[in-house]
């Protein structure tokens, strides 16, 4: 498990409030991206689980204001086989820093004859603060989905997200920005 210090030094941060704004830098910037997964991968492999987890509860979580908390890892486990086997798309309504939906991929991405093109994530989270790590998530995991950053009950959206990955091989999704925010339909 990747430690708190270890996570804002390959971030580049000194402090960890500054660590959202500069991991979205990094995330809008295909090559900084990119070289930015790789540390990360030099540190640990694993993709079943949030690296980011225990970072953000601790750092960036607004349990008080926004009553952030994460799911509890038990839980986690039951949603992902009450969703069913055989799901190929998925929505995530309060996604944080992706944990659920990280957990189904995990899911997903060992069956057999696995494609990342053959499955699809919608994920929609309200707070900025967690937006870069849910995107860093979902793109170095090579995900097809729709991140919305905005208000699952209301449907207003700040920004989208998208991520894509047609290879048939495992690598990171590419990453498109909506340059508006259309109004998004209800799922």
């Amino acid at each position: 498990m990747l430690e708190t210090n270890a996570i804002s030094q390959m971030i580049g941060v000194k402090e960890n409030y500054q660590a959202p704004d500069k991991l979205m830098e990094l995330i809008l910037d295909q090559s900084k991206r990119e070289k930015l997964f790789q540390k990360f991968l030099k540190q640990e492999n694993d993709l079943s689980f949030d690296w980011f987890r225990s970072y953000f509860q601790e750092q960036q979580a607004d349990r008080t204001g926004a009553k952030q908390d994460f799911t509890p890892l038990s839980l986690t486990s039951l949603i992902v086989k009450l969703v069913g086997k055989d799901s190929h798309n998925t929505l995530d309504p309060a996604s944080g820093t992706g944990g659920i939906t990280i957990a189904k991929w995990w899911h997903d991405s060992h069956k057999p004859n696995y494609q990342p093109k053959d499955y699809y994530y919608r994920l929609e989270e309200l707070t900025e603060a967690a937006m870069p790590f849910l995107l860093f998530n979902c793109l170095i995991r090579g995900m097809n989905a729709v991140v919305i950053n905005g208000d699952t009950l209301t449907r207003e959206a700040r920004q989208v997200y998208l991520l894509h990955n047609d290879s048939s091989q495992d690598g990171f999704s590419q990453l498109d920005v909506l340059p508006h925010v259309p109004q998004v339909e209800a799922a």
